[in-house]
């Protein structure tokens, strides 16, 4: 148990500015948003693999089915085959950045005060940020092709096979 003589000051804590809440608040966003961004990229890997897998799936039903299917039946297999390389680039590799070099920006910043520390932190978790979404741009444009094309080949598959099920 500590006690204090009548005399002795207590010590001083040093509180924080405004400004210093204001970045490390900013800095525990970044954080947040490039977490989110990870995430992000990952749900769209494996609602690729699962359209990959229905469109597998797919295509060798009507390869099968194709004695019974209309004349026009390799047209549902094409437009299934065209969202093949749209999903496998949507799940190929990506360069992601989680965050800046901790060991360089400590390098960098240990002999200064810690706000300029935090405001140069969040400037390379910001660019780290938006070099992220820049490299998930075109993973998502491919996802987004390679589903219109997959349920174009869908919706052509339900035409031929509905109308092999009722001319029967």
């Amino acid at each position: 148990m500590f006690c204090r003589r009548q005399g002795d000051p207590l010590p001083m804590i040093a509180v924080p500015s405004d400004r210093e809440r204001i970045v490390w608040l900013l800095i525990g966003e970044a954080q947040a948003q490039i977490a989110a961004a990870s995430g992000d990229s990952d749900s769209h890997d494996v609602k690729a693999l699962g359209l990959l897998g229905a469109d597998v799936a797919a295509i060798i039903g009507l390869t099968a089915a194709r004695p019974a299917l209309p004349a026009l039946w390799w047209v549902a297999v094409v437009a299934l085959a065209l969202c093949v390389p749209c999903l496998l680039y949507t799940i190929g590799e990506r360069d992601f950045v989680l965050g800046p070099d901790l060991p360089k920006v400590y390098a960098q910043t240990i002999e200064g005060p810690a706000l300029d520390a935090a405001v140069d932190l969040l400037g390379d978790l910001q660019g780290c940020l938006a070099s992220s979404r820049r490299g998930l741009a075109p993973k998502r444009r491919a996802f987004a092709i390679g589903l219109l094309l997959f349920v174009a080949g869908s919706l052509f598959s339900a035409t031929f096979l509905l109308n092999e099920v009722l001319i029967r």
